[in-house]
């Protein structure tokens, strides 16, 4: 990934930007509970100022703008406790698999969230795929922060590419 200033920072299977990179970062923060309930409890602290977020997508030549809970860019299926984030993701295919998560209710997203644990919330029509062959370019028109793999790497514009 190349941040707006240039710099380059390696990420081994998921960036994340949105909703679940506000819970990760606030399960980052929190000492209790221990486990993968720390990002459940953490999620539905958080699901209280849900709202979408404005994404910039640009891939193969085209841009499109949406709204949405989230967004991620994964070259690897899952993160975080088996959650099948990009469950289409082959890390040896030279592709990086965008997930966009339009805009949901607080009861629509607690419906979807289990599925993702299966990989079967991509079959929401509210959920979309995107897999470019050329390199990834995205931007959050309003969004706090992004994470890789838990970390945050940088809060604004960032260019992702596979690497060879």
């Amino acid at each position: 990934m190349t941040d707006a200033a240039g710099e380059t920072r390696w990420f081994g299977c998921m960036l994340s930007a949105g909703f679940d990179s506000i819970v990760n970062e606030r399960a980052n923060r929190m000492q209790h509970p221990k486990g993968a309930s720390r990002y459940t409890l953490a999620m539905l602290l958080e699901l209280v100022t849900l709202k979408p977020i404005q994404y910039k997508i640009t891939h193969d030549g085209e841009t499109f703008e949406s709204g949405g809970m989230m967004m991620s860019v994964g070259n690897g299926v899952s993160l975080g406790g088996g959650m099948k984030v990009t469950p289409t993701a082959l890390l040896d295919d030279g592709l990086l698999d965008i997930l966009v998560v339009g805009p949901l209710t607080r009861i629509q997203f607690l419906r979807i969230f289990p599925k993702v644990f299966a990989g079967t919330h991509i079959e929401d029509p509210r959920v979309r795929i995107i897999r470019p062959r050329r390199s990834v370019s995205k931007r959050m028109t309003s969004s706090p922060t992004r994470t890789a793999n838990g970390s945050r790497p940088c809060r604004s514009t960032s260019r992702s590419s596979p690497a060879p």
